[in-house]
Protein backbone atom coordinates (compact mmCIF):
# COMPACT_ATOMS: atom_id res chain seq x y z
CA UNK A 1 0.00 0.00 0.00
CA UNK A 2 0.79 3.62 -0.50
CA UNK A 3 2.77 5.86 1.93
CA UNK A 4 4.54 8.98 2.45
CA UNK A 5 7.82 10.03 4.50
CA UNK A 6 11.21 11.03 4.02
CA UNK A 7 14.08 9.23 4.37
CA UNK A 8 17.22 10.27 6.59
CA UNK A 9 20.22 10.23 4.79
CA UNK A 10 23.95 11.77 5.37
CA UNK A 11 25.18 15.13 4.49
CA UNK A 12 25.53 15.51 0.80
CA UNK A 13 23.11 12.90 -0.53
CA UNK A 14 19.66 13.53 -1.12
CA UNK A 15 16.74 12.75 -0.32
CA UNK A 16 13.78 11.36 -2.36
CA UNK A 17 9.56 11.60 -0.45
CA UNK A 18 8.59 8.06 -0.31
CA UNK A 19 5.60 7.28 -2.78
CA UNK A 20 4.95 3.62 -3.52
CA UNK A 21 6.26 0.65 -3.28
CA UNK A 22 5.10 -1.68 -6.27
CA UNK A 23 5.76 -4.93 -6.92
CA UNK A 24 8.67 -4.82 -8.75
CA UNK A 25 10.44 -1.92 -8.77
CA UNK A 26 11.14 0.50 -5.36
CA UNK A 27 10.18 3.90 -5.03
CA UNK A 28 13.30 6.04 -5.27
CA UNK A 29 14.69 5.90 -1.98
CA UNK A 30 18.03 8.42 -2.28
CA UNK A 31 19.58 10.58 -4.90
CA UNK A 32 22.92 9.58 -4.22
CA UNK A 33 25.32 12.23 -6.45
CA UNK A 34 28.20 14.52 -5.07
CA UNK A 35 27.42 18.24 -6.69
CA UNK A 36 31.59 18.28 -7.04
CA UNK A 37 32.53 15.63 -8.78
CA UNK A 38 29.77 13.78 -10.06
CA UNK A 39 28.02 14.27 -13.15
CA UNK A 40 24.10 13.53 -13.83
CA UNK A 41 22.58 13.07 -10.81
CA UNK A 42 21.92 9.41 -9.88
CA UNK A 43 18.77 7.80 -8.05
CA UNK A 44 19.39 4.64 -5.97
CA UNK A 45 16.49 2.73 -5.64
CA UNK A 46 15.44 -0.31 -4.27
CA UNK A 47 14.79 -3.66 -6.51
CA UNK A 48 12.84 -6.58 -6.21
CA UNK A 49 14.17 -9.39 -8.47
CA UNK A 50 12.77 -13.22 -8.33
CA UNK A 51 14.27 -15.79 -6.14
CA UNK A 52 17.69 -17.57 -8.25
CA UNK A 53 15.47 -20.65 -7.75
CA UNK A 54 11.75 -20.64 -8.71
CA UNK A 55 10.80 -24.01 -7.79
CA UNK A 56 12.27 -23.59 -4.28
CA UNK A 57 10.93 -20.49 -3.89
CA UNK A 58 7.28 -21.69 -4.32
CA UNK A 59 7.64 -24.12 -1.17
CA UNK A 60 5.84 -21.52 1.42
CA UNK A 61 5.22 -23.98 4.39
CA UNK A 62 9.11 -25.54 5.79
CA UNK A 63 10.43 -27.90 7.85
CA UNK A 64 13.94 -27.77 8.71
CA UNK A 65 16.16 -31.33 9.40
CA UNK A 66 20.00 -31.07 11.10
CA UNK A 67 22.66 -30.51 8.81
CA UNK A 68 25.93 -32.87 8.51
CA UNK A 69 29.42 -31.99 7.77
CA UNK A 70 31.18 -30.10 10.03
CA UNK A 71 28.58 -27.97 11.82
CA UNK A 72 24.59 -27.71 12.38
CA UNK A 73 23.26 -24.87 10.51
CA UNK A 74 19.98 -25.92 10.98
CA UNK A 75 18.99 -22.92 13.61
CA UNK A 76 20.79 -20.18 11.40
CA UNK A 77 18.69 -21.46 7.99
CA UNK A 78 15.11 -21.34 9.93
CA UNK A 79 16.43 -17.76 11.09
CA UNK A 80 16.53 -17.16 7.51
CA UNK A 81 13.48 -18.30 6.57
CA UNK A 82 11.37 -16.56 9.29
CA UNK A 83 13.39 -13.00 8.50
CA UNK A 84 12.11 -13.63 4.96
CA UNK A 85 9.73 -10.60 4.12
CA UNK A 86 8.63 -9.51 0.48
CA UNK A 87 6.04 -6.33 0.29
CA UNK A 88 6.09 -6.44 4.35
CA UNK A 89 5.06 -9.82 4.62
CA UNK A 90 6.55 -13.05 5.46
CA UNK A 91 7.53 -15.22 2.81
CA UNK A 92 7.78 -18.51 4.75
CA UNK A 93 6.10 -20.52 7.10
CA UNK A 94 8.57 -22.58 9.38
CA UNK A 95 7.74 -25.58 11.15
CA UNK A 96 8.31 -25.52 14.97
CA UNK A 97 11.25 -27.65 15.93
CA UNK A 98 9.55 -29.05 19.07
CA UNK A 99 7.00 -30.69 16.16
CA UNK A 100 9.69 -31.85 13.94
CA UNK A 101 11.29 -33.46 17.08
CA UNK A 102 8.20 -35.06 18.26
CA UNK A 103 8.25 -36.78 14.48
CA UNK A 104 11.38 -37.70 14.40
CA UNK A 105 11.62 -39.47 17.30
CA UNK A 106 7.94 -41.01 16.79
CA UNK A 107 9.63 -42.44 13.52
CA UNK A 108 12.76 -43.48 15.06
CA UNK A 109 15.14 -40.99 13.10
CA UNK A 110 18.30 -40.06 14.20
CA UNK A 111 19.03 -36.38 14.62
CA UNK A 112 22.15 -36.97 13.48
CA UNK A 113 23.64 -38.32 10.23
CA UNK A 114 22.90 -38.36 7.19
CA UNK A 115 18.61 -38.13 6.23
CA UNK A 116 18.44 -39.46 2.44
CA UNK A 117 15.70 -38.13 0.47
CA UNK A 118 12.76 -40.69 1.02
CA UNK A 119 12.66 -39.88 4.53
CA UNK A 120 13.11 -36.27 4.53
CA UNK A 121 9.75 -36.24 2.59
CA UNK A 122 8.25 -38.76 4.94
CA UNK A 123 8.77 -36.31 7.97
CA UNK A 124 7.93 -33.21 5.88
CA UNK A 125 4.17 -35.01 5.11
CA UNK A 126 3.86 -35.62 8.98
CA UNK A 127 4.50 -32.21 9.70
CA UNK A 128 2.79 -30.59 7.37
CA UNK A 129 5.47 -29.28 5.26
CA UNK A 130 5.43 -28.73 1.81
CA UNK A 131 9.20 -29.04 1.64
CA UNK A 132 12.17 -29.80 3.60
CA UNK A 133 15.65 -28.40 3.67
CA UNK A 134 18.88 -30.40 4.57
CA UNK A 135 22.31 -30.41 3.85
CA UNK A 136 25.82 -30.64 4.08
CA UNK A 137 28.27 -28.05 6.30
CA UNK A 138 32.00 -27.82 5.10
CA UNK A 139 34.65 -25.46 7.20
CA UNK A 140 38.21 -24.56 6.76
CA UNK A 141 40.60 -22.03 8.06
CA UNK A 142 43.91 -22.07 5.67
CA UNK A 143 47.07 -20.92 7.27
CA UNK A 144 50.19 -20.03 5.12
CA UNK A 145 53.29 -17.81 6.70
CA UNK A 146 54.97 -15.24 4.00
CA UNK A 147 57.53 -13.13 3.92
CA UNK A 148 57.10 -9.07 2.67
CA UNK A 149 60.63 -6.91 2.03
CA UNK A 150 60.44 -3.66 3.54
CA UNK A 151 63.13 -0.75 3.84
CA UNK A 152 64.92 1.14 6.51
CA UNK A 153 66.95 4.25 6.27
CA UNK A 154 69.93 3.11 8.11
CA UNK A 155 71.87 6.81 7.88
CA UNK A 156 70.58 10.41 7.36
CA UNK A 157 72.71 13.76 6.81
CA UNK A 158 72.55 16.75 9.13
CA UNK A 159 69.11 18.21 7.96
CA UNK A 160 68.11 14.91 8.23
CA UNK A 161 67.49 13.09 5.14
CA UNK A 162 67.96 9.87 4.32
CA UNK A 163 71.04 9.15 2.66
CA UNK A 164 71.43 5.16 2.90
CA UNK A 165 68.75 2.82 3.06
CA UNK A 166 69.01 -0.93 3.85
CA UNK A 167 66.29 -3.60 2.73
CA UNK A 168 64.86 -6.17 5.35
CA UNK A 169 62.61 -9.07 5.20
CA UNK A 170 59.48 -9.38 7.99
CA UNK A 171 57.31 -12.44 8.97
CA UNK A 172 53.88 -12.59 7.52
CA UNK A 173 50.61 -14.77 7.44
CA UNK A 174 47.58 -14.96 5.63
CA UNK A 175 44.72 -16.77 6.75
CA UNK A 176 41.86 -17.92 4.89
CA UNK A 177 38.26 -19.21 5.97
CA UNK A 178 36.11 -20.33 3.79
CA UNK A 179 32.38 -21.71 5.11
CA UNK A 180 30.53 -23.57 2.48
CA UNK A 181 27.09 -25.36 2.69
CA UNK A 182 24.97 -27.59 0.13
CA UNK A 183 21.41 -27.18 1.03
CA UNK A 184 19.05 -30.01 -0.41
CA UNK A 185 15.45 -28.39 -0.93
CA UNK A 186 12.93 -31.38 -0.62
CA UNK A 187 9.62 -31.45 -2.75
CA UNK A 188 7.26 -33.04 0.48
CA UNK A 189 4.75 -34.16 -2.69
CA UNK A 190 7.23 -35.28 -5.26
CA UNK A 191 10.16 -36.63 -2.85
CA UNK A 192 12.23 -34.75 -5.21
CA UNK A 193 15.34 -32.62 -4.82
CA UNK A 194 13.75 -29.18 -6.25
CA UNK A 195 16.91 -27.16 -5.67
CA UNK A 196 20.74 -27.54 -4.63
CA UNK A 197 23.51 -25.67 -4.68
CA UNK A 198 27.15 -25.20 -2.99
CA UNK A 199 27.32 -21.91 -1.21
CA UNK A 200 30.68 -20.41 -0.48
CA UNK A 201 31.65 -17.18 1.92
CA UNK A 202 35.20 -15.98 1.90
CA UNK A 203 37.08 -14.41 4.59
CA UNK A 204 40.88 -13.45 4.21
CA UNK A 205 43.07 -11.33 6.74
CA UNK A 206 47.16 -10.70 5.98
CA UNK A 207 48.74 -9.45 9.03
CA UNK A 208 52.62 -8.46 9.55
CA UNK A 209 54.79 -8.72 12.63
CA UNK A 210 55.29 -5.21 12.18
CA UNK A 211 51.50 -4.12 11.74
CA UNK A 212 50.05 -6.12 14.43
CA UNK A 213 48.24 -4.14 16.77
CA UNK A 214 50.61 -4.04 20.32
CA UNK A 215 53.64 -6.00 21.16
CA UNK A 216 51.29 -9.06 22.25
CA UNK A 217 50.39 -9.21 18.84
CA UNK A 218 53.34 -9.70 17.62
CA UNK A 219 54.85 -12.17 20.14
CA UNK A 220 51.61 -14.38 19.02
CA UNK A 221 51.82 -13.88 15.57
CA UNK A 222 56.06 -14.65 15.35
CA UNK A 223 55.09 -17.89 18.03
CA UNK A 224 52.43 -18.66 15.48
CA UNK A 225 54.64 -19.20 12.94
CA UNK A 226 56.96 -21.27 14.95
CA UNK A 227 54.26 -23.86 15.45
CA UNK A 228 52.66 -22.63 18.78
CA UNK A 229 49.36 -22.33 19.16
CA UNK A 230 47.36 -19.02 17.19
CA UNK A 231 44.14 -18.99 19.67
CA UNK A 232 45.99 -18.58 22.65
CA UNK A 233 49.20 -16.66 21.35
CA UNK A 234 48.01 -13.82 19.43
CA UNK A 235 44.74 -12.37 20.54
CA UNK A 236 45.85 -9.33 18.68
CA UNK A 237 44.47 -11.30 15.40
CA UNK A 238 41.02 -12.36 14.31
CA UNK A 239 39.98 -15.53 15.91
CA UNK A 240 38.67 -18.37 13.67
CA UNK A 241 35.57 -18.53 14.96
CA UNK A 242 34.86 -14.84 13.99
CA UNK A 243 36.32 -15.62 10.21
CA UNK A 244 34.20 -18.35 9.56
CA UNK A 245 31.36 -16.07 11.05
CA UNK A 246 31.83 -13.76 8.71
CA UNK A 247 31.84 -16.22 5.99
CA UNK A 248 29.54 -17.86 7.01
CA UNK A 249 27.05 -15.04 7.02
CA UNK A 250 27.76 -14.49 2.90
CA UNK A 251 26.85 -17.90 2.32
CA UNK A 252 23.62 -17.16 3.87
CA UNK A 253 23.03 -14.24 2.01
CA UNK A 254 23.34 -16.43 -0.82
CA UNK A 255 21.21 -18.85 0.51
CA UNK A 256 18.38 -16.19 1.13
CA UNK A 257 18.50 -15.11 -2.92
CA UNK A 258 18.50 -18.36 -3.87
CA UNK A 259 14.85 -19.13 -2.36
CA UNK A 260 12.88 -16.21 -2.25
CA UNK A 261 12.61 -12.78 -4.21
CA UNK A 262 15.29 -10.20 -2.76
CA UNK A 263 15.76 -6.53 -3.11
CA UNK A 264 18.83 -4.84 -4.34
CA UNK A 265 19.83 -1.24 -3.94
CA UNK A 266 20.37 -0.08 -7.97
CA UNK A 267 21.52 3.48 -9.36
CA UNK A 268 19.16 4.78 -11.93
CA UNK A 269 20.45 8.12 -14.19
CA UNK A 270 18.61 11.63 -14.59
CA UNK A 271 19.45 13.16 -17.69
CA UNK A 272 19.77 16.88 -17.74
CA UNK A 273 19.85 18.04 -21.24
CA UNK A 274 20.11 16.92 -25.07
CA UNK A 275 20.61 18.24 -28.29
CA UNK A 276 17.76 19.95 -28.98
CA UNK A 277 16.86 23.11 -28.06
CA UNK A 278 13.64 23.85 -25.96
CA UNK A 279 11.91 27.23 -25.49
CA UNK A 280 12.66 29.06 -22.81
CA UNK A 281 9.09 28.08 -20.81
CA UNK A 282 10.19 24.79 -21.09
CA UNK A 283 13.88 25.34 -20.03
CA UNK A 284 12.74 26.87 -17.61
CA UNK A 285 10.66 23.46 -16.61
CA UNK A 286 13.43 21.32 -16.66
CA UNK A 287 15.39 22.99 -15.31
CA UNK A 288 13.23 23.54 -11.96
CA UNK A 289 12.14 19.68 -12.12
CA UNK A 290 16.05 18.75 -12.06
CA UNK A 291 16.38 21.20 -8.97
CA UNK A 292 13.32 19.36 -7.47
CA UNK A 293 15.39 15.78 -7.82
CA UNK A 294 18.53 17.54 -6.27
CA UNK A 295 16.79 19.15 -3.38
CA UNK A 296 15.14 14.69 -3.31
CA UNK A 297 11.52 15.16 -4.40
CA UNK A 298 11.73 13.41 -7.53
CA UNK A 299 7.59 12.89 -6.92
CA UNK A 300 7.62 16.52 -7.70
CA UNK A 301 9.99 16.65 -10.41
CA UNK A 302 8.52 14.23 -12.41
CA UNK A 303 5.01 16.40 -11.93
CA UNK A 304 7.12 19.23 -13.58
CA UNK A 305 8.61 17.12 -16.31
CA UNK A 306 5.48 16.17 -17.73
CA UNK A 307 4.56 20.41 -17.52
CA UNK A 308 7.61 20.60 -19.62
CA UNK A 309 6.70 17.58 -22.02
CA UNK A 310 3.28 19.38 -23.08
CA UNK A 311 5.51 22.62 -24.19
CA UNK A 312 8.60 20.45 -25.83
CA UNK A 313 8.27 17.04 -27.08
CA UNK A 314 10.61 17.16 -29.21
CA UNK A 315 13.68 16.04 -26.98
CA UNK A 316 15.27 12.32 -25.92
CA UNK A 317 16.13 13.83 -22.33
CA UNK A 318 12.54 14.83 -21.35
CA UNK A 319 11.33 11.43 -22.46
CA UNK A 320 13.73 9.48 -20.92
CA UNK A 321 13.34 11.25 -17.70
CA UNK A 322 9.75 10.69 -17.42
CA UNK A 323 9.96 7.03 -18.31
CA UNK A 324 12.52 6.89 -15.26
CA UNK A 325 9.93 8.17 -13.68
CA UNK A 326 7.46 5.95 -14.64
CA UNK A 327 9.85 3.20 -13.81
CA UNK A 328 10.28 4.31 -10.35
CA UNK A 329 6.61 3.90 -8.97
CA UNK A 330 6.05 0.25 -11.15
CA UNK A 331 4.49 1.40 -14.15
CA UNK A 332 6.70 -0.46 -17.02
CA UNK A 333 5.19 -1.19 -19.72
CA UNK A 334 4.52 3.14 -19.86
CA UNK A 335 8.37 3.20 -18.73
CA UNK A 336 9.06 1.26 -21.88
CA UNK A 337 6.90 3.38 -24.26
CA UNK A 338 8.65 6.52 -23.00
CA UNK A 339 12.20 4.92 -23.47
CA UNK A 340 11.20 3.90 -26.61
CA UNK A 341 10.13 7.21 -27.75
CA UNK A 342 13.49 8.61 -26.52
CA UNK A 343 15.75 6.52 -28.55
CA UNK A 344 13.92 7.45 -31.48
CA UNK A 345 14.40 10.91 -31.48
CA UNK A 346 18.41 10.47 -30.91
CA UNK A 347 20.32 10.76 -33.74
CA UNK A 348 23.16 8.67 -32.16
CA UNK A 349 23.00 5.71 -29.48
CA UNK A 350 22.71 7.45 -25.71
CA UNK A 351 24.24 4.70 -23.50
CA UNK A 352 21.50 6.01 -21.06
CA UNK A 353 18.72 4.94 -23.05
CA UNK A 354 19.72 1.83 -24.46
CA UNK A 355 20.37 0.44 -20.76
CA UNK A 356 16.36 1.88 -19.99
CA UNK A 357 15.53 0.03 -22.29
CA UNK A 358 17.43 -3.31 -21.55
CA UNK A 359 16.70 -2.65 -18.00
CA UNK A 360 12.59 -2.38 -18.11
CA UNK A 361 12.25 -5.47 -20.71
CA UNK A 362 14.07 -7.36 -18.55
CA UNK A 363 12.22 -6.45 -15.53
CA UNK A 364 8.96 -7.04 -17.24
CA UNK A 365 10.03 -10.59 -17.19
CA UNK A 366 11.11 -10.97 -13.91
CA UNK A 367 7.56 -9.17 -12.80
CA UNK A 368 5.74 -12.05 -14.11
CA UNK A 369 7.93 -14.80 -12.08
CA UNK A 370 8.27 -12.73 -9.01
CA UNK A 371 4.14 -12.75 -9.25
CA UNK A 372 4.07 -16.52 -9.66
CA UNK A 373 6.57 -17.34 -6.97
CA UNK A 374 4.20 -15.09 -4.87
CA UNK A 375 1.41 -17.35 -4.75
CA UNK A 376 0.14 -17.73 -1.86
CA UNK A 377 -0.04 -21.89 -1.97
CA UNK A 378 1.94 -23.61 -4.20
CA UNK A 379 -0.55 -26.39 -4.48
CA UNK A 380 -2.93 -24.24 -5.17
CA UNK A 381 -3.92 -23.68 -9.20
CA UNK A 382 -3.08 -19.44 -10.48
CA UNK A 383 -6.16 -19.64 -11.76
CA UNK A 384 -7.98 -19.63 -8.27
CA UNK A 385 -5.90 -17.26 -6.77
CA UNK A 386 -5.19 -13.95 -8.55
CA UNK A 387 -1.83 -12.37 -7.40
CA UNK A 388 -1.92 -9.47 -5.16
CA UNK A 389 -2.07 -6.41 -7.55
CA UNK A 390 -1.24 -2.98 -6.87
CA UNK A 391 -2.60 0.19 -8.68
CA UNK A 392 0.85 2.56 -8.91
CA UNK A 393 0.74 6.69 -9.34
CA UNK A 394 -0.67 7.78 -12.39
CA UNK A 395 1.41 9.01 -14.04
CA UNK A 396 0.17 9.31 -17.93
CA UNK A 397 1.97 8.18 -21.28
CA UNK A 398 2.94 10.35 -24.16
CA UNK A 399 -0.10 10.02 -25.95
CA UNK A 400 -2.51 10.44 -22.40
CA UNK A 401 -0.72 13.28 -22.25
CA UNK A 402 -1.67 15.25 -25.26
CA UNK A 403 -5.37 14.34 -25.80
CA UNK A 404 -5.74 16.37 -22.21
CA UNK A 405 -4.10 19.15 -23.76
CA UNK A 406 -6.37 18.63 -26.92
CA UNK A 407 -2.68 19.11 -28.80
CA UNK A 408 -1.21 16.17 -31.53
CA UNK A 409 1.91 14.19 -31.28
CA UNK A 410 5.15 16.00 -32.59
Amino acid sequence: MGHTGYVGTPNRVYQVRSVWRPLLVGIAELLACDIVGCGSPKITSQVLLPAKSHEASQIKRVAVLPFSGTGDMSSDVEAILVNTHVSGQPYFTVVERTALNKVMTEQAISLSGTIDDTTAAKVGKLVGAEGVIMGVVKTEVAQKPYQETRSRCVSQDQKGNCTSTQNYTVQCQKRDAYFSFTPKIVSVATGRIVASEVLVGQNSKQTCADSSPGSDAVAGLVKTLMGGDAKKANTGMQSDGEMLGAAKQEALNKFREMIAPHYVNRQFVILEEDDTNPPAAAKDKITQGIQWAKGGRLDRACEIWQDAYSLHSQGYAIHYDLGLCAEMVGKLPEALEYYEKADRLTGKPVKEINEALGRVRQSMVQQRRIEEQMQKDVNTPATTEEPRKITPLPISSPQQRLQRKGGSQQ
